[in-house]
């Protein structure tokens, strides 16, 4: 990361462990473009962060990181607890709706931007 250019990238993304996070978090930081997003997967990692009995490595660097993070007056933080994948809609999922709101709905007038017809 040191090789990227400086203020070049609209988001930058740490898919990292959080002990890799840290290290990479100001690299990332000096990456991204004024108004850019730096989006730290594993950032509450699995709800250990809240738990204060967790004291192992990785739920500690996960809290440093979000502290100093927080602590920075140049940035806007926020947290989205999404789990361990963003959310997603499968095209056979969208198929079997389609097919039993056709079976269940048969006098429904449908419209162009309904989705299920």
């Amino acid at each position: 990361m040191p090789r990227m250019a400086a203020r070049s990238y609209d988001m930058v993304v740490l898919d990292v462990a959080p002990e890799e996070a840290i290290l990479l978090a100001s690299n990332a930081l000096r990456m991204l473009r004024r108004g850019g997003v730096l989006a730290v997967t594993r950032a509450l990692w699995n709800d250990h962060v809240a738990d204060p009995a967790r004291r192992d490595v990785t739920t500690v660097a996960a809290r440093e990181l979000g502290k100093a993070l927080r602590a920075s007056q140049a940035l806007l933080t926020t947290l989205l607890p999404v789990g361990r994948r963003p959310a997603r809609l499968r095209a056979p999922d969208l198929i079997a709706r389609r097919q039993q709101g056709r079976g269940q709905e048969e006098g429904r007038t449908r419209h162009r931007s309904d989705p299920l017809s």
